[in-house]
């Protein structure tokens, strides 16, 4: 969908920069995100590698310290969107790969917010992969880096994920602990001055968290459906259509929890709309996600509007 890095992949590489060049580099990377969130990995993943092909060769230019550490924190970001934009893809040990050169660089930069900014993805691969322990580890040492750096709003990214894995798990003390600590943090956090890639992170987002967090728990006790699904709404209530793929998980999430609860009904008409607007995102994780929902809507066999929403979204998942 965007296409200028491909062509600026053959430009020739200056032999001196200046600032001007690194914000251009961080500019794209914007841009870049922005079409990642609205359309998914697979809309812009193409060009965010050819642009970190072109960006990198910027290492072998001279010019003052000031600018190389502050080009190593923006290859840093490319990086890490490069990881993140292929993890959403399904290319997993490609992303991997990336992670790693952004954690390299962002140790350059001396930026311990970068730095957590780069193991939060790393922890959401693990946890999408159903590995929670991994997951949390991630979390916490990203975590640890969001504190040093004193970003309230990145410290809440983190425990909301921590909450997460943890829900993952069924420790539901734990969960609510982590929730509550990244609803303190984010009331903190001055969203003006919030690094870009932790932005997004805001009371819409807190509610779709607070909404995953009692699903997840939900699969241990479906009373935690009460909550899940009026924190849902409120989330639902306030995307707009930059945030297609955020909207997507959510109905899908949202959609489970009404079956969990027993409101078949309900369920497979907000699954369709999941359904449907899933197969607008080129995103893997989307149709990954759709597997839960899947699950618990073939259980509700008695139904036959369930058994077809099941049978749909298997057929998506296997194409």
């Amino acid at each position: 969908m965007i296409q200028p890095a491909a062509r600026r992949e053959v430009d020739p590489a200056p032999s001196n920069i200046g600032m001007t060049d690194v914000k251009k580099v961080e500019a794209a990377t914007r841009a870049m995100r922005a079409v990642d969130y609205q359309f998914g990995g697979g809309a812009c993943r193409d060009a965010v590698v050819a642009q970190l092909s072109w960006a990198q060769r910027l290492l072998g230019a001279s010019g003052t310290e000031e600018v190389r550490q502050r080009l190593f924190r923006a290859l840093a970001d490319l990086q890490n969107l490069a990881g993140w934009t292929t993890f959403d893809v399904g290319l997993v040990d490609s992303s991997r790969s990336h992670f790693a050169i952004a954690l390299e660089f962002a140790k350059q930069s001396g930026d311990s917010g970068l730095m957590s900014n780069i193991m939060y993805p790393i922890g959401r691969v693990c946890l999408h992969h159903g590995l929670a322990n991994d997951a949390l580890k991630w979390f916490q040492l990203g975590q640890v880096a969001a504190q040093d750096s004193g970003a309230e709003l990145a410290v809440a990214v983190l425990c909301g994920n921590e909450a997460w894995a943890y829900a993952m798990m069924g420790d539901d003390v734990q969960a609510m602990k982590l929730l509550g600590r990244s609803r303190d943090e984010l009331s903190k956090a001055n969203l003006a001055e919030a690094p870009d890639w932790a932005r997004f992170y805001n009371d819409t987002d807190m509610y779709a968290m607070i909404g995953t967090v009692h699903n997840e728990l939900s699969a241990f006790d479906p009373r935690h459906t009460a909550i899940a699904i009026p924190a849902f709404g409120q989330a639902l209530a306030r995307y707009d259509d930059s945030m297609a793929r955020s909207q997507a998980f959510t109905l899908t999430m949202l959609a489970t929890s009404h079956l969990r609860q027993g409101d078949v009904e309900h369920g497979v008409l907000v699954g369709r709309k999941a359904l449907m607007l899933a197969s607008g995102v080129k995103s893997k994780r989307v149709t990954d996600r759709l597997q839960p929902l899947q699950i618990e809507a073939a259980r509700r066999s008695s139904s036959s509007d369930s058994r077809e929403l099941s049978h749909l979204i298997r057929q998506h998942r296997s194409v």
